[in-house]
C-alpha cells in the first residue's frame, strides 16, 4: 500500500478511536451501566451453595452437592442460545482437554468434572441437551479440521489420536453436566461463587463476564479463571491444587472479557459504526482510483522488442 493510502487509513482509524473514546466517556450510557453490573468477586476459600438445585440436560433434578464425586469441579457459567452465546471459553477448554486427554495429564472423570451453569431462566433441558451435543460436535469437527490441514495424519499413526478423541467425547457425555434453573436458583448460586451478571427478561438475553470457578472435591472455591481462554499449564496446576483441598492465588483482573448483547438503538457507538462504514467505503474508492491513475502515469521503460541492447 502506498504512503497516501496508509496516511488516509491511519487518519480514519485515529478519528474513529478518538470518537469512540469521546462517546464512551458518558458514564450514564446504557453500556457503561451494563458493564458495571457485571463482574467476578473472587471468593477464594468460601464454600459454594451445595444445596442449590437445578435441572440437568436429561431433565433430572440435581443439587450441586450431588455433582461432587471426589474430584474438583469446574463451574462454567454461560448462556446456551441467543445473541450473547460465547463459545470461545468452552471451545478453548475443549482444545485443552483434547491435548491433555491424549497426554494423560488431565482427564475428565479422573481429574475433574465440568458443570455448565445456564444463566437464562427461559432455557431448559432441551437447550441444555442441544448445547451438550454441540460440545461433542466441536471435538469431532476439530478432528476433521486437523485432517484437512495435514492429510498425512490418516497415514502416520492417527490411531492414538482417534482413541483419545473417542475417550474425550465419551467423557463429555458422562462427566460434563449442563444445568438450567429458575431465576432465583441461578441468582443465589451465582452470588455464592461471586459471579455477577445481568439478565434482561424483556429481551430474554444475558450479559455476563467470561470466566470459570474451580471447586475442591468438598465444594470450596479454590481458583478462578477470568478470561476467554484457559492455558493448559494453569488449569492443570489449579486442578492439582484443588485435589488436595488447597487454594490457588487470586488472579489479576487487569482486564475482563464479557459476552454482551448488542442493541444498536442504545449503543453509544452506533453513529461511529455507521459513519465508519460510509467513510471506509468512500476511501476505498478514492484510494483505488488514485492507484490506477498513478500506475497509468508511470513512464514505461525502454523497449527491447528488437532483441538488441537498449541504448544508454
Amino acid at each position: 500500500m502506498n504512503l497516501f493510502a496508509r496516511t488516509a487509513l491511519s487518519g480514519t482509524a485515529f478519528a474513529l478511536v478518538a470518537g469512540a473514546a469521546a462517546q464512551s466517556s458518558d458514564k450514564g450510557s446504557y453500556y457503561d451501566e451494563l458493564i458495571r453490573s457485571m463482574g467476578i468477586e473472587q471468593k477464594i476459600g468460601a464454600k459454594a451453595d451445595l444445596n442449590a438445585r437445578f435441572t440437568d440436560q436429561d431433565g433430572k433434578s440435581v443439587q450441586i452437592g450431588d455433582l461432587l464425586k471426589g474430584r474438583p469441579v469446574l463451574i462454567v457459567p454461560g448462556y446456551y442460545t441467543g445473541p450473547t452465546t460465547c463459545p470461545m471459553l468452552t471451545d478453548n477448554l475443549l482444545k485443552v482437554l483434547a491435548r491433555s486427554t491424549k497426554q494423560g495429564t488431565l482427564v475428565l472423570g479422573n481429574d475433574l468434572d465440568i458443570v455448565m451453569l445456564g444463566l437464562n431462566p427461559k432455557e431448559g433441558p432441551k437447550e441444555a441437551s442441544a448445547r451438550k451435543s454441540a460440545l461433542v460436535d466441536v471435538v469431532l469437527e476439530d478432528a476433521k479440521e486437523q485432517v484437512r490441514r495435514n492429510p498425512m495424519n490418516l497415514v502416520t499413526g492417527s490411531a492414538s489420536g482417534d482413541a483419545s478423541r473417542n475417550k474425550l467425547t465419551e467423557d463429555i457425555r458422562t462427566h460434563w453436566t449442563v444445568l438450567t434453573g429458575s431465576l432465583d436458583e441461578i441468582k443465589a448460586f451465582s452470588d455464592s461463587i461471586g459471579f455477577r451478571y445481568r439478565y434482561d427478561a424483556e429481551k430474554g438475553s444475558v450479559d455476563y463476564p467470561t470466566g470459570s470457578v474451580l471447586l475442591t472435591p468438598k465444594g470450596v472455591i479454590s481458583a478462578y479463571s477470568i478470561a476467554n481462554d484457559m492455558p493448559t499449564r494453569i488449569l492443570e496446576g489449579n486442578v492439582a491444587t484443588a485435589k488436595q483441598e488447597k487454594l490457588s492465588e487470586k488472579v489479576d483482573q487487569i482486564q475482563m472479557f464479557g459476552c454482551l448483547s448488542y442493541d444498536p438503538q442504545r449503543s453509544p457507538y452506533r453513529g461511529i459504526v455507521e459513519n465508519a462504514i460510509r467513510v471506509t467505503g468512500t476511501l476505498t474508492v478514492l484510494i483505488l482510483g488514485f492507484s490506477i491513475f498513478a500506475m497509468s502515469r508511470k513512464p514505461k521503460g525502454p523497449s527491447n522488442d528488437s532483441g538488441g541492447t537498449p541504448k544508454a
